[in-house]
Formats: C-alpha cells, structure tokens, sequence
C-alpha cells in the first residue's frame, strides 16, 4: 500500500476467535468529515451485549492519526500492513482509502492489519474510529469467530488482549458505516488495562466481496504529550532478561559479547528515557532500538546443531511441504507462512549442514505457532512424515479447513528433555482427524516451552495408493 508501505516489515498471521462489542452508526453520507466523525453512536451490541458509551461523540475536533486515509493531523506509530495469511486482496485508492476483497485462507473473510505498533500507541488515545463503504459486500454474521464486522487490538507479550469493537451480528451492508471505539475500560468492557502491552490492529469482516475502508484512526482530544512509560517498561523488561540469562559458551548459554551489548543498549536507552525534553518520536525511537537489542541478545543464545541428519528417499506424489535437499513443492494451493499462535514470538533462519539446508526454528513462549497454509483436498487416507531435530518436546498440529476449532496438537516427545535427537516420524492423519477424507488447512510446528528450538529437515504427506 503506498501508506503503509513506509512500515518496518513483520508477520503476525493468526486466526483469532473473538466477540464483538461497539459504536455502530449507518451513514449514506459521501466523504464528509462532518457527517461520519459525529455520529449518533447508538446503543448497538453484539452477542447478547450493549455496545456503545451511551453519549454522543463529536470528534470533529479532535487530534488525529491515521493508518487509513488522508489524514492532516498526524501520522500512525510505526508498524507493518498485513492480510494474516487470509488471502486477502488489497488495492490503494487514489484518495489514500483501500479496496479490501476476500480471501479464503480463513474461510471468506477479509482481514488488514497492522503489526509491530509501538507499545504504549494505543494508550494515548481515546478513540479508534473505522469509516467503510460496504458496497459490493456482503457482510456474513454466521461465520464462525469471525463473521460480521469486527475489530482487534492485540498485543504480543504474555498478557496479551483481544478487545473486540463491534457487534458481531452487524450484517447491515449499507454504503457507508462508521464505528467509533472507545479505548478506555470505563466506556469498553472489552478493554482490560491501559493498552501498554497491544501492538496489533485488525479490522476483520466475514463475507463476501470488495469493501473500502475509507480511513482508519486512532483520536485524542489533543495531541498526546510526549511520554517514556512504554520506554521505560521495556527498560526494566531487557534488565531482567539480562539477569535471567546464562553467560557461557555451553549448549542455552549467551555469550559474554552478548550481554555486553544488551547492557550497553540498556543504557543508551536510560539516557534517552532520562531527557526531560525529548519528543515522542525520540522515545520512540529509543524504544525501537532497545527492542531491537533484546532481539538480538536473544538470537545469539548458542543453540548446539545437529552434526548429521537423516537419509530419506521422499516418494515422488508426496506433497512436500519442505526438504531440506531444496525440493519443497511451493504452488499456488501450498503457500509457505509462518504464523504466530502464541503470546510471544519466532523467526525462522536456513541452516546448512554438509549439502543440506535445515530450518532453525525459535520460539520465545510456550504455544508459539509456526505453520504452512495448505488448502489441499485429501479424499484418501494420508500420511504426515516429519523429521526434526529437538531437545524438547514439541507439538505438530494438523488443522482441516472445514473445522471451526483451532486444530488438534499431537504432542510429539523426545527421549529424554535437554538432549538434543532426532525424532522422526509418520502420523496417521485420518485417525487423528477422524476422517479419511477432508480438506488440510495447515499444519504447523507448536512450542511447548519457552525460548524453545528446533531444526526442520522434512515435511511431507503421502496418500494411500
């Protein structure tokens, strides 16, 4: 998007099971600002709930920042345009709004989001407020989890938050629809705490052709004043990371050069937070850096890598979710994503060993999330064959496209915790998903620990012949 490409790059894709609450108005009006920021918000709820504060909102003058549209006051926290791995389609619009069409990674739903906004972002505001223009859309209601029109802040720590702002019965495809979403737990039951912790925004809708989101704000009464409390917190947070690390050379260990720079980063970021002038983009940016070096203290754990791998003859009508001889089958049914499923983070990296090319994957919580998108019909009985090189237990999870859960985890074990093996196996699909004949939606490698490793040599499925 020509906004939103100015955002750091990251991935957050995940399907999120939520209900709605909120302020909804129709409005057939056009582009008038004064029409659509002050609407009558009305008392409209969703799953058995009121929404709404139950007053009249006039935002017309009040502080604006925009992740959609011409927005004049001021410009969003850094972070990342994404679809979630929804499939959906998005165009700009010469008036900075964006055409979102459907996709049918979660089913037909339409999902944008924004990931990696700045912590504390969100708490200094009052209001978010989505303007759309739901012509050439059917909006769906009974979709499972994400049917109607809905809306997600999340964060990405270990208390993460799904506030949802709309009611989730909202089927009224009226041109022009404004919903106005109170930030604060006084005037939102969703909304738990202070908002210091969520980084993501979503604005999910179940249904079926191309909407227009015409803009998408956060807005305060005035400007917010510059503040260091999310600093501040993630000061304290890289600290006790820092104590709780190990400093050696050993298999978990962090190396002394390590921790030197995490230190040096800590302080920098003191300085910074200690500036009794500084502007809101300066602590942003020394909050940026200071996660920036966390990250970096955490990718130099030293993890002990396999010597060796296993020798395997893949037959040649398996589908090949990946090799590491490089012969993964990528085609436009079998996309390769990784999708964050827990509270923490991962990142995946290539590892070479003799001529092969493994895939280190890192996890920092338990139930963190790493899986392919497959969409791949299966009308016989299938086999999953995987090879992994673990020191703990780890999970795989098989999700089939007509299922309204979120998959079943098949705990797969080592022999013995801490020491690192190879585990290779062939799961019988059909008897853990209780059919032999279904559509595979993912599959996905779960963590069961935190700051938990693994190596991926293969994965791939067999049917019966």
């Amino acid at each position: 998007m020509k906004k939103t490409k100015l955002f750091a790059a990251a991935l957050l894709a995940t399907s999120i099971l939520w209900t709605g609450l909120g302020i909804s108005c129709s409005n057939d009006s056009s582009d008038d600002d004064s029409a659509v920021e002050k609407p009558d918000t009305g008392e409209q709820g969703g799953s058995g709930e009121q929404g709404g504060s139950g007053e009249q909102v006039d935002l017309s003058s009040y502080y604006k920042e925009y992740f959609i549209g011409a927005g004049t006051d001021g410009k969003v926290s850094p972070g990342a345009f994404d679809t979630w791995g929804s499939g959906t389609v998005t165009a700009d619009n010469e008036d900075g709004s964006v055409a979102v069409t459907n996709g049918t990674g979660w089913g037909t739903v339409a999902c944008v989001a924004y990931n990696n906004v700045t912590k504390g972002y969100f708490s200094r505001f009052a209001y978010l407020v989505l303007e759309a223009d739901f012509t050439g859309f059917t909006v769906d209601a009974t979709i499972p989890t994400n049917g109607g029109v809905n809306i997600q802040i999340a964060g990405s720590a270990a208390d993460q938050q799904e506030i949802s702002a709309f009611a989730k019965t909202d089927a009224d495809n009226s041109n022009l629809k404004t919903y106005i979403i109170p930030l604060s737990g006084d005037k939102n039951p969703f909304v738990k705490g202070d908002l210091a912790e969520q980084t993501q925004i979503a604005v999910i809708v179940g249904g079926t052709g191309t909407f227009t989101i015409k803009k998408l704000y956060v807005a305060s009464a005035e400007a917010p004043a510059a503040s260091n409390t999310a600093l501040l917190a993630e000061i304290t947070a890289a600290q006790a990371l820092g104590t709780g690390a190990t400093i050696g050379t050993e298999d978990g260990n962090y190396p002394q050069s390590a921790k030197d720079a995490l230190d040096a980063a800590i302080a920098t970021a003191q300085t910074a937070a200690d500036k009794t002038d500084a502007t809101q983009d300066e602590f942003d940016a020394a909050l940026a850096a200071l996660s920036a070096a966390e990250q970096a203290f955490k990718d130099a754990k030293i993890i002990a890598a396999p010597t060796a791998i296993l020798s395997h003859d893949i037959p040649a009508n398996s589908t090949v979710l990946f090799d590491s001889n490089g012969t993964s089958v990528v085609s436009n049914f079998n996309t390769v994503w990784w999708v964050n499923e827990g509270a923490g983070s991962y990142n995946t990296t290539d590892f070479s060993i003799a001529d092969k090319m493994l895939k280190l994957v890192k996890f920092t919580l338990a139930n963190d999330c790493g899986a392919w998108d497959l969409s791949y019909d299966y009308n016989t009985e299938a086999t999953l064959h995987l090879s992994v090189y673990a020191n703990q237990n780890f999970k795989i999870k098989p999700v089939m496209a007509d299922s309204a859960s979120t998959g079943k985890d098949i705990v797969l074990s080592v022999n013995e915790a801490g020491t690192w093996e190879w585990v290779d196996v062939a799961i019988d699909l059909a008897a853990e998903l209780g059919s032999a004949d279904f559509n595979l939606k993912q599959i996905g490698f779960v963590a069961t620990a935190g700051s938990q490793n693994i190596f991926v040599d293969h994965v791939y499925v067999t049917e019966a012949n």
